[in-house]
């Protein structure tokens, strides 16, 4: 993502003092990126008391890595350890070993490379089966989430990892302009009814997301 595309998107979550999570991560590696840490301190400056966050395989983590990112003003870090005998791979044991140290919340969540979290709106390569009919259960990811790819897209939600239903670009709109479209207000309304068959990602995803309890953050 160009940086001055980036500020864009800061300064109007700035502007209309937005005050949810942050994530700097969405269906990739945050950490192949060397601007990472410099990206969450433009971030933080701009957004003093959001919650940062970010997923990782841990496989490139460190003790100075993650205390960079924590100085910047990251306030935790989840690492999907991917190990099929259930073991800590080499670079996040040696986080852990140092934890004593570490600036921030780290989260360890054990994974097998196998492991199946959904059919990802019906692109997971590892779903079992392709769903029959839509789901008729809500689904509250485009009403609680927006995503923004690197090139401005916003696809309408983070299980659309091929970009399949773009409900905009950041480049051209404001993030306020795309959230409150007509199509993006429709497709919220009806997932929030159970209506599964508003949008062609939605009639074969099989996600099961419903409200975090109270006082619950992602």
């Amino acid at each position: 993502m160009p940086e001055s595309l980036y500020l864009k998107i800061l300064n109007e979550l700035a502007s209309i003092c937005f005050t949810g999570s942050i994530a700097f991560h969405c269906n990739n590696e945050p950490l192949l990126d060397p601007r990472l840490p410099s990206w969450i301190k433009m971030a933080r400056s701009l957004l003093k008391n959001n919650f940062f966050y970010l997923y990782t395989n841990g496989i490139l983590i460190n003790v100075d890595l993650a205390n960079e990112l924590f100085a910047s003003g990251l306030n935790r870090i989840i690492i999907n350890n991917y190990n099929d005998q259930h073991k800590l791979n080499s670079s996040i044991r040696n986080l852990l070993d140092n934890s004593a140290v570490l600036r921030g919340e780290v989260i360890i969540n054990y994974r097998a490379k196998t492991d199946y979290f959904g059919n990802r709106a019906g692109q997971s390569p590892n779903a079992p089966a392709f769903l029959k009919k839509p789901l008729k259960i809500q689904c509250l990811r485009p009403s609680t989430e927006i995503v923004i790819g690197y090139d401005g897209s916003v696809p309408l939600c983070c299980a659309d990892g091929l970009w399949r239903v773009v409900m905009g670009n950041v480049k051209n709109s404001s993030l306020k302009d795309i959230w409150f479209s007509d199509f993006f207000k429709r497709v919220r309304g009806a997932l929030a009814k159970g209506d599964r068959d508003c949008a062609e990602i939605c009639r074969v995803c099989d996600a099961l997301n419903f409200p975090a309890p109270k006082g619950i953050r992602e």
